[in-house]
C-alpha cells in the first residue's frame, strides 16, 4: 500500500500542544509518540498513517479513531479525555460502533467500564474548524487516557482546514436502471413501502441523473470501471478484456495470459500512461495536491490491477478482501443470494434452502457462489463496513466504493430487471419458483434480494457522509459499469461455428464465452472473411421460433468508425486511431514479446439471449453481459455548482464525469480524457 507522510507546519492559530512534536515522531502504523512527555501507552490510533492531518471543510467534521487497550494487570475502567484543543476548533469523543462511526453524542471524555486484561475500546474524535478558522490553518488536540490499574496514555492528532470538495464515486457492479421502477417482489408499479431501491430513488433526487446514461463495449467491467475513473474509453486505455489479458504465444505456440497494472495501461502513438483521478488528484502539472489522500475499495479484486504501479498503486490505499488494513476484519464466508437484508433468507427456497427435499429449479451455485471464496469475492455488507470504517480512520480526499455482488448473483441467477419476462407460476405470494420465459433456471429472488442490499449499503455510506456534513459540499458519482440480462439454455459453440463455416484455420487464437468472444487471426487481412461467416450463421431462437443470426462480428476497421454493420452503433469515435473500441498503441504498435496486449481482430457478441461456448470452459452462467444490450448505466452526480435534475436525450456516458469534475475542481484532464464535460448541469450553486 502507497503511503505519504505529510510535514506541515502550524499557521495563524495558536496551538496548545506541540504539532512539530506531533509530526517529527510519528510515522505509519498505529502508535504515535510526541515528545514533551507524551506517551501513548494504552492507546493507539486506527490508522494506516499516523502522521497525516486530515482535511475537513467549513461546516463539516472530520475524524479520528482511536483504540485504548488494558495491558492489564486486572479489569480496569478507562476515562477518556481531551486537552490542548486549538482555539476556534471544536473537538469532540464518543465510543464508536463496528464501522466506526459515533454511537452518542460528541463529549469532552468519556468512560469505557470493565475492559478486561488484553481487551480493546474503541472510539472517535470528531473535529471541526470553527467559522473564523483562515484555510489552511491547522487545529490540534490531544487525547488522553487514564485507567483505574494505573496504565495511561495519550496521544496528539491535528486537522487542516481545507475546502477543496472531496470526492466520492459509488459503483455498483452490474446494476440496472430498471431496477430502480420495480419492487421488492419484481413487478412494476411498487406501492412506496415496496420499492426495491428506496436509498437510490431517494439521492437521485437530489441528483443531476442521466435516465440513459451508457456504459462503453465491450459493456464488462475493468474498462469501464477504469473509465469511470478515468474519462478513458477502454480502447484509449488498453483494455480489451476482463481481469485476464492475451498477450501473444509462447516459444511453443501456445497462448500467453496474464493480468495488467497501471503501467500497462497506455495510449497514442507514444505510449504515454493513462491516468485516473488517483494520479490527478495528487499531481501540481495536472492542478492537484500531493498532500491529498486517496482510497479504493472493491468487491472485485481483479480492478484493483488496474491501479497497481509497480509495488504500490496510483492510490495511497486500494482494498479488497485480500488487501486490506490491519484495522478490518477478515471476510466470512456467505450465501451470495441471502444477504443479510434478505428478511425470509431462512424460507425463501430460492436453490439454496431445499427443505423438505423436493425438485425446485437450482441456482448454479458452483459456478455463482463467490461466497465460498470471500477473499476475492467479500459481500456488499462486508464492503459497506469497511468503507465507512476507512472514512472514519483515514477520511480520504478522494474515495471510490465499488459494490460487487449484483453483477455476481445476475451470472448465478440471472437478471431480474424486466418484469414482463417473468411469470408467478400460479403463486403470486412466492417469488422463488417464478419462472424466466427465457431460461426455467433463472431464479428472480436472490437477484431481488442482492440488489435491495447493495441499494441499502449505497444509503449506509450516503448518510454517513451527511452525518459528517461533507455531502453537500462534496461531489458524489453513482454509476454502474453495465446491467445485466438472463440468457437462454442454449449455447453457440464459436469452435464449432467456425468449423462449419469453413474459416476455423484462419483463426490462431479466441476466447472468453458467455456474451463476447475476441479472436485473434494468423493473418488480419482475412477479418472480414472471418466475420462474413459468422454474421452468417442461423439457428432457431428456441423461444421465438423463429431462424435467427444471433452473432455479430466487429472488426478493428469497425472498432476505429465507432460503426458496426449489424450492430451500428458502437462508440464516439475520437477521430483516425481513436475510438472507443480501437487501440492506436496496442493495434498500430505491435510486438511480438508478449510485453503487451494483443488487441482482438474480432469481436463476436452473441444477441438474442444467447451464449458463446468454447473449449475447456465446463460451465454456462445464467445471466451476463458485454453486449450492446446491457450498456445501459446507472448515472448520477451532485455537488458545488451541479445543478439537480432529470438529464435525458444527450449521449452520456460513464467518461464524461471526471472531466466535468476536473474542471469543476480546476484541475488540467490529462491526453488519455476522451469524454466531455457535461456542461448541461453546470450553472451557480
Amino acid at each position: 500500500m502507497k503511503h505519504r507522510i505529510a510535514i506541515v507546519t502550524l499557521v495563524g492559530a495558536i496551538a496548545l500542544v506541540s504539532l512539530a512534536a506531533v509530526f517529527a515522531t510519528r510515522g505509519p502504523g498505529a502508535t504515535s509518540v510526541a515528545a514533551s512527555g507524551c506517551v501513548p501507552g494504552a492507546l493507539s490510533q486506527v490508522t494506516v498513517d499516523a502522521s497525516r492531518p486530515h482535511r475537513v471543510g467549513t461546516g463539516a467534521q472530520t475524524s479520528y479513531v482511536f483504540a485504548v487497550t488494558n495491558p492489564g494487570p486486572g479489569v480496569a475502567n478507562a476515562q477518556i479525555f481531551l486537552s490542548g484543543v486549538t482555539p476556534d476548533w471544536t473537538a469532540v469523543l464518543s465510543p464508536a460502533d463496528v464501522a466506526f462511526r459515533p454511537t452518542a453524542p460528541g463529549q469532552g471524555s468519556i468512560t469505557f467500564a470493565n475492559i478486561g486484561a488484553g481487551q480493546v475500546r474503541r472510539f472517535v474524535a470528531l473535529v471541526l474548524p470553527g467559522p473564523d478558522v483562515p484555510e489552511g490553518d491547522l487545529g490540534g488536540l490531544q487525547i488522553n487516557a487514564a485507567l483505574s490499574n494505573g496504565q495511561n496514555g495519550c496521544l496528539q492528532v491535528a486537522a487542516e482546514h481545507n475546502n477543496t470538495p472531496k470526492v466520492y464515486v459509488i459503483g455498483i457492479d452490474g446494476f440496472s436502471t430498471n431496477y430502480m421502477f420495480i419492487g421488492r417482489d419484481g413487478e412494476p408499479s411498487p406501492a412506496p413501502g415496496n420499492l426495491l431501491t428506496p436509498r437510490l430513488r431517494e439521492l437521485l433526487g437530489s441528483m443531476a441523473w442521466f435516465p440513459q446514461g451508457r456504459a462503453s463495449l465491450p459493456s464488462s467491467t475493468d474498462m469501464n470501471v477504469f473509465g469511470a475513473l478515468s474519462g478513458s474509453w477502454p480502447g484509449t486505455a488498453g483494455l480489451s478484456s476482463v481481469g485476464v489479458f492475451f498477450k501473444g504465444w509462447d516459444q511453443n505456440g501456445n497462448p500467453v495470459t496474464g493480468p495488467l497494472s497501471a503501467a500497462d495501461l497506455r495510449y497514442g502513438a507514444t505510449g504515454d500512461r493513462a491516468l485516473s483521478i488517483f494520479d490527478v488528484a495528487q499531481d501540481p502539472a495536472y492542478g492537484g495536491d500531493p498532500g491529498a489522500f486517496t482510497a479504493m475499495i472493491s468487491g472485485k479484486f481483479q480492478t484493483d490491477a488496474l491501479f497497481r504501479l509497480g509495488p504500490a498503486y496510483t492510490a495511497d490505499l486500494v482494498v479488497d478482501g485480500e488487501v486490506r488494513p490491519y484495522y478490518l476484519s477478515v471476510p466470512q464466508p456467505y450465501l451470495l443470494g441471502d444477504p443479510p437484508s434478505d428478511s425470509n433468507a431462512a424460507t425463501d427456497r430460492d436453490g439454496v434452502n431445499l427443505q423438505p427435499p423436493e425438485q425446485y429449479r437450482m441456482i448454479p451455485f458452483g459456478v455463482g457462489n463467490a461466497g465460498n471464496d470471500p477473499l476475492k469475492n467479500p459481500e456488499d455488507r462486508w464492503i459497506a463496513v469497511s468503507a465507512l470504517r476507512l472514512i472514519a480512520a483515514e477520511d480520504p480526499d478522494v474515495m471510490v466504493v465499488h459494490f460487487a455482488s449484483t453483477d455476481k448473483i445476475q451470472h448465478a441467477a440471472g437478471a431480474a430487471n424486466i418484469p414482463s419476462e417473468w411469470s408467478n407460476n400460479g403463486t403470486p405470494t412466492l417469488i422463488w419458483d417464478d419462472i424466466n420465459q427465457f431460461n426455467r433456471n433463472a431464479n428472480r429472488e436472490p437477484t431481488l434480494d442482492v440488489v435491495y442490499e447493495a441499494d441499502l449499503d449505497t444509503g449506509l455510506i450516503t448518510d454517513e457522509l451527511a452525518r459528517r456534513g461533507v455531502l453537500s459540499s462534496s461531489y458524489l458519482y453513482l454509476y454502474s459499469d453495465h446491467a445485466g440480462t438472463t440468457y437462454l439454455n442454449a449455447d453457440i459453440p464459436l469452435q464449432q461455428v467456425l468449423s462449419d463455416a469453413g474459416v476455423l484455420p484462419l483463426v490462431r487464437h479466441f476466447s472468453g464465452a458467455a456474451e463476447i468472444s475476441t479472436i485473434y487471426l494468423w493473418d488480419p487481412a482475412n477479418a472480414n472473411t472471418v466475420a462474413t461467416a459468422l454474421e452468417a450463421y442461423t439457428l432457431e431462437h428456441p423461444v421465438w421460433g423463429s431462424q435467427v443470426q444471433p452473432l455479430a462480428a466487429i472488426t478493428q476497421a469497425e472498432m476505429d468508425a465507432g460503426i458496426d454493420s449489424r450492430l451500428g452503433f458502437l462508440g464516439r469515435d475520437g477521430g483516425p486511431s481513436r475510438g472507443e473500441m480501437y487501440s492506436q498503441w496496442l493495434i498500430e504498435f505491435p510486438v511480438d514479446d508478449n510485453s503487451k496486449v494483443v488487441w482482438p481482430d474480432i469481436y463476436a457478441l452473441a444477441r438474442y439471449r444467447f451464449e458463446i461456448t468454447v473449449p475447456n470452459i465446463l460451465y454456462s452462467v445464467l445471466g451476463g453481459h458485454s453486449g450492446k444490450t446491457t450498456m445501459g448505466a446507472l448515472l448520477a452526480v451532485r455537488g458545488p455548482q451541479i445543478n439537480p435534475g432529470i438529464y435525458t436525450g444527450a449521449d452520456v456516458s460513464l467518461v464524461d464525469v471526471m472531466p466535468t469534475f476536473y474542471q469543476l475542481l480546476g484541475w488540467t484532464a490529462p491526453g488519455n480524457v476522451d469524454g466531455r464535460v457535461l456542461t448541461e448541469v453546470l450553472g451557480a450553486p
